[in-house]
């Protein structure tokens, strides 16, 4: 399912509204979950991102994730995992 959400919005229109409609969605998720452009910036993340990353989600976004050393490949390798826990603490 992470894959399909994730693609799913990657490919949204990236209108204020929508990304609106889409940070809303995300705060209701009871597990972790950020929004991440194209050039790797955190648009959003859910007060949940903490349990995983020792990071508030209010700190994160609005920084580029290569503040954190990692990379868009990083986090598409993530979707591929079950447990994010080994990206953020393994560095």
């Amino acid at each position: 399912m992470a894959n399909k959400l994730f693609s799913f919005f990657s490919h949204s229109d990236n209108t204020s509204e929508n990304l609106d409609q889409i940070k809303s969605f995300l705060q209701l998720l009871p597990v972790a979950a950020c929004l991440i452009d194209k050039q790797g910036n955190i648009l959003f993340a859910n007060e949940h991102i903490s349990a995983v990353s020792g990071f508030q989600a209010s700190s994160l976004s609005g920084k580029n994730i290569s503040t954190y050393g990692l990379t868009l490949a990083d986090v598409e390798n993530l979707l591929q995992k079950k447990s994010s826990k080994k990206l953020f603490y393994g560095r």
